[in-house]
């Protein structure tokens, strides 16, 4: 833990450019760190725990620099990059920060499990299709032609193969890129929307 948080410390300080969470994980997998295995990113519980690992890290440098009258930390999954101080700054006057609280409890990382992640996941996909109300034909075409299906899967976990199934294909770590994931994502949320609404044709 204090390797990692070490080596973070190090590569935000040289960085003049914002790193996205991707970036640093990258950067932690390479010379001279090799901090993290190739297996980080494979797997739904082993991306929970490297991005909580990583967001933990964060979140400590945060603190610790604020408590210095260092330096703030954008702590964001496509920007994180060191900041001013805000004006008047004062550690004892620092609102609730419930992302921090959360974060800071390495027994989060502990104590969530498999199943605990997915259903996570779930509970998102579920706010995510409450978003949807209705889904257009060209939408569904396209999020089939996207998702590499010739018709509707007939339920859920039917669509939830699939969708690990091209996760294997598009996601960075496998060749794919980070575009082609958001665009995987949105045509999983739009055909578990239609799915919900009872439309299989």
């Amino acid at each position: 833990m204090q390797a990692m948080k070490q080596a973070i410390s190090e590569i935000l300080l040289t960085q003049v450019q914002p790193l996205s969470e991707f970036e640093l994980i990258r950067i932690l997998q390479n010379e001279p760190y090799e901090l993290l295995s190739e297996r980080a990113l494979r797997g739904s519980l082993s991306l929970f725990q490297t991005h909580f690992l990583l967001f933990h890290c964060l979140y400590l440098l945060r603190e610790q620099w604020r408590g210095e009258g260092f330096s703030d930390l954008r702590i964001e999954p496509l920007s994180i990059e060191l900041q001013p101080l805000a004006d008047g700054h004062d550690k004892g006057l620092q609102s609730t920060d419930p992302l921090a609280e959360y974060y800071l409890d390495i027994s989060h990382l502990k104590e969530t499990s498999g199943d605990d992640v997915e259903a996570l996941l779930d509970g998102f996909w579920r706010r995510f299709s409450h978003d949807v109300v209705s889904v257009s034909a060209d939408e569904r075409s396209q999020a089939m032609m996207i998702m590499d299906v010739q018709t509707m899967p007939e339920n859920e976990r039917q669509l939830k193969r699939l969708y690990r199934q091209q996760v294997h294909h598009k996601h960075p770590d496998k060749g794919g890129s980070s575009d082609a994931m958001q665009s995987l994502q949105w045509a999983y949320g739009v055909l578990r929307q239609v799915l919900q609404n009872g439309i299989r044709s």
